[in-house]
């Protein structure tokens, strides 16, 4: 459960382990299994390609990072968010070339 006594309040089960939740979105979007790891700096990205049926899956960590939006001012003392990429622009770069059909 969060730390967070006004997220705790709200929430209704504890989170998933980031690795539950990225096989839940693989699949989901069926993404290939085996995945693409990249690491600069301290961000490491790993995608999971798209297949000729489903969509690619991505996920970003910062292993220097905080909580926050990346790239944004920090809102509030002992959370500074992750500094090394703006959010935003991580976001567009992955929908920009992508279409619904």
């Amino acid at each position: 459960m969060s730390r967070n006594p006004l997220v705790r309040r709200g929430q209704q089960a504890p989170f998933k382990p980031l690795e539950e939740v990225v096989r839940f979105w693989v699949k989901v979007n069926m993404s290939r299994a085996e995945a693409e790891v990249e690491t600069r700096g301290t961000v490491t990205t790993t995608i999971h390609a798209a297949t000729a049926q489903g969509a690619a899956t991505e996920f970003v960590v910062d292993s220097a990072g905080g909580h926050g939006w990346p790239g944004s001012r920090p809102r509030r003392q002992g959370s500074t968010p992750i500094g090394s990429f703006s959010g935003a622009e991580r976001v567009w770069q992955f929908f920009k070339d992508k279409r619904r059909l």
